[in-house]
């Protein structure tokens, strides 16, 4: 009875260490994907259009899935580099939602597309789009990734930064609050509480992927700039930011160019963008440590332009940009929204914007969306105007060769040459039938696809 007891007691002590030790690997994979890690230059490279905040998300989980320390990851057919994402994660973090599922990464898809970085420098570079593409099965997302771009997140053992997924999506709710934190945390050593990042104002722009936007730095700071340093500032991320800009000699026309003119506004943006802005970024305690994974609140599928127009005409009401966005897409909502900017860009009642823009989106929409379906007609008629020609080139020459056969046979002995009004003719002097490859000489003329 006590060996039973005892061989009982052992066993409950196994089950008990089997269950601790799943906890604790599980837990280890929980704070894993919770931490995205890359080479410090990725966060310094150009950027393209960023897509939305649905790809900002899916950009950062992505990463977070790849074992910083590995030297390689698993290739397909292509060569590209490919990464596991479990459904469920996309699920818990808001990506996609289970009801509508495939449409959701179709449009994820199709919007991370526009995640492009340019790599390089001025004399020579070349623009990458960061994932190009994306599968899936019943268990899993796979995201493929560039292989010149797959060294910034592998074999990191030095100049990295780790950013917390619970930290950019739970802590911060803005587009623009992320984007500063990141560039910001990636300036800050790990074993250090201060650092001061000096970046010039087009260098600035063009990390956040808004070269050309906001050519005033006022505006910058007062639509991008500001409201992200508040809610950095005042959640619970680690960091206090300040920042300060330099005030830079007035701009001196050189050779009285016209102000209209592409050389003078070339020349202006070049000086303006030359404005040096000092980061003051101090760490605080941070929990980052004791952080967990959760369900991120409802990403927003809004594009970093739309956010940073209605950020700038002060309009608040996101809810209902948000549903005519997953109504029409977020292309087309974009090309509304520009297409107003453009309207009232003239407009001196700026105070009347929100208002406008309320009452008036719907009816751009409408046009954008016509226009969208104009396009595409238009390119399937053209599409099918070249399928026209190239088949009635085809029937032409096939015809071409016919006329050739039967001119063959009725001629057996004479000898034909090509010339300027129908590619052959006769001579009268009675000579041996041209071999065949003399004949393919003349058919060369007239080839069939």
């Amino acid at each position: 009875m006590k060996n039973l007891k005892s061989t009982f007691t052992l066993y409950i002590e196994q089950f008990l260490l089997s269950v601790m030790l799943a906890l604790t690997m599980k837990g280890e994979a929980m704070i894993k994907t919770d931490t995205a890690v890359t080479h410090k230059d990725y966060l310094e490279l150009t950027r393209g259009k960023s897509g939305t905040e649905k790809t900002q998300l899916m950009e950062w989980l992505t990463i977070a899935h790849i074992d910083s320390k590995s030297t390689h990851l698993p290739s397909d057919k292509n060569g590209l580099m490919v990464v596991e994402i479990p459904k469920k994660s996309l699920i818990e973090w808001g990506v996609v939602s289970e009801s509508n599922l495939k449409s959701t990464i179709d449009r994820v898809h199709k919007e991370m597309q526009q995640l492009s970085v340019v790599i390089g420098d001025n004399k020579k570079g070349e623009s990458s789009i960061i994932f190009p593409s994306i599968s899936w099965d019943e268990d899993k997302i796979f995201v493929k990734i560039l292989p010149s771009i797959a060294p910034y997140f592998l074999d990191l053992r030095g100049q990295f930064t780790q950013i917390h997924l619970s930290v950019l999506f739970r802590k911060l709710n803005t587009f623009w609050g992320r984007k500063i934190y990141s560039i910001c945390r990636n300036h800050l050593h790990l074993d250090s509480d201060w650092a001061l990042l000096s970046i010039t104002f087009g260098e600035l722009k063009s990390r956040l992927g808004l070269q050309d936007k906001y050519p005033d730095w006022k505006i910058f700071n007062r639509a991008v700039i500001s409201p992200a340093l508040k809610e950095i500032n005042t959640s619970d991320t680690g960091l206090q930011i300040t920042v300060s800009a330099e005030r830079l000699s007035r701009f001196k026309n050189p050779n009285n160019l016209d102000k209209d003119s592409k050389a003078y506004k070339r020349l202006k943006k070049e000086h303006d963008e030359s404005k040096v802005i000092l980061f003051d970024i101090e760490a605080k305690t941070t929990p980052t440590s004791q952080l967990e994974l959760g369900v991120s609140p409802s990403i927003s599928s809004l594009t970093e332009y739309v956010h940073g127009y209605l950020t700038e005409i002060g309009f608040n009401n996101l809810q209902m940009i948000e549903a005519l966005a997953d109504k029409y897409g977020s292309d087309i909502l974009e090309r509304a929204v520009k297409q107003f900017e453009v309207a009232n860009r003239s407009n001196p009642s700026k105070g009347k914007l929100p208002g406008l823009f309320h009452n008036r989106i719907e009816r751009y929409i409408g046009y954008q969306t016509q226009q969208a379906d104009d396009e595409l007609i238009r390119s399937e008629g053209n599409l099918k105007h070249q399928t026209d020609l190239e088949q009635k080139r085809k029937r032409e020459a096939a015809l071409r060769q016919k006329e050739v056969k039967e001119w063959r046979l009725a001629n057996p002995f004479e000898v034909w040459v090509e010339n300027e009004k129908d590619g052959y003719a006769s001579l009268p002097v009675k000579v041996p039938l041209p071999s065949d490859e003399e004949f393919k000489g003349v058919w060369s003329k007239y080839p069939i696809d």
